[in-house]
């Protein structure tokens, strides 16, 4: 498995390994990728948005992505859609 390394402050160094020693050990309640995620149950994790019925959608600006960027932006939108994450409205 790949490990991400990320910057953990200014933690003691006994401190900074008893949390890396907890995190491996506990790896399994993590999510790595969005196929992990359908096992999520929705009773315990779910969002959704307050809207008033009747009310004019307010649109936001749209931001023009590079290409490089659009490409990566589909990927992982197909990514979530086939994990049920989320979908189309």
């Amino acid at each position: 498995m790949e490990y991400l390394k990320e910057d953990l402050g200014a933690l003691e160094v006994g401190v900074e390994k008893q949390l890396i020693h907890f995190l491996s050990e506990n790896q399994d309640v993590f999510t790595w990728s969005p196929k992990d995620m359908p096992r999520i149950n929705l009773d315990f994790l779910f969002h959704c948005l307050s809207i008033v019925l009747g009310n004019r959608p307010v649109f936001q600006k749209k931001r023009k992505l590079r290409e490089e960027k659009r490409t990566i932006v589909k990927e992982e939108m197909g990514k979530l859609l086939a994990a049920c994450i989320i979908r189309e409205v």
